[in-house]
């Protein structure tokens, strides 16, 4: 019972990994921005959303078990090079404005998910405790 995780924490756990991988990623692109021929890169989830989709509903169809997304790989991401941005004359394609949007962007999502980590675990407390 205790072993088994839940699959909101199971998701909640992908999302700060992947949150984390994106930030790196980003931090990556900025320090790189004056690289001759360095090329910006980004995380390519290529469906594998609707796969994790697809997943939670079998999850619901489990009922409160929920074992289906223990295993925290329902998600999985690859790093591409971004071709969809034209390059400079040195073939750098990195957009110092567009990546420090980004970064701010991540770090509100971040704040976001981990406020919600941190309301999942006090929840957790509580029910254990028996509200004491």
């Amino acid at each position: 019972m205790f072993g088994q995780v839940s699959a909101s924490q199971a998701a909640l756990e992908r999302s700060l990994d992947l949150l984390w991988q994106r930030q790196q990623l980003v931090m990556h692109n900025i320090a790189n921005e004056d690289t001759p021929g360095f090329r910006a890169q980004r995380l390519a989830f290529q469906g594998e959303f609707s796969r994790a989709v697809s997943t939670r509903t079998n999850v619901s169809a489990l009922g409160a078990r929920g074992s289906a997304l223990s295993g925290r790989s329902s998600v999985t991401a690859s790093v591409v090079e971004d071709n969809r941005t034209i390059g400079r004359a040195d073939g750098n394609n990195v957009d110092i404005d567009s990546e420090l949007i980004e970064m701010a962007r991540l770090q509100i999502q971040w704040q976001l998910a981990t406020q919600r980590a941190g309301s999942h675990y006090q929840t957790l407390r509580t029910a254990i405790t028996g509200g004491r």
